[in-house]
């Protein structure tokens, strides 16, 4: 664990020892009554800096990681999101749906998409 620790930012060496510093807090309106945020995934690209939220209703959210303005929001199932992934760049954007069995797979800037089931 120590060897781990030479290997982290300064950010991390101040969260994983409890001291941080809350620069900012925004609440994001969610889509319907009773819904819950069940998963969540953050670009690592820097030229990319976004933000996916999957909620409990199949609606999925793309907001800029910077300034939490919205670029895309729409349901891709009546089940909850349970998983989202972003590639390295930030350009592919992959959510499923355990309960369908269903992977979707999007490329948000062209808006195209493909959609894998399992049988």
């Amino acid at each position: 664990m120590d060897a781990d620790r030479q290997l982290y930012s300064d950010l991390e060496k101040k969260i994983t020892n409890g001291r941080f510093l809350l620069e900012k807090k925004t609440k994001i309106a969610l889509a319907g009554n009773g819904v819950r945020v069940v998963s969540c995934n953050i670009s690592p690209s820097a030229a990319n800096r976004i933000l996916v939220i999957g909620q409990s209703n199949g609606v999925f959210g793309l907001f800029n990681a910077e300034s939490l303005e919205s670029i895309h929001s729409f349901q891709i199932s009546e089940s909850k999101i349970d998983s989202i992934s972003i590639n390295h760049s930030g350009e592919w954007i992959a959510l499923a749906s355990k309960e369908h069995g269903q992977l979707f797979v999007w490329e948000w800037k062209s808006e195209t998409c493909t959609t894998l089931s399992s049988i």
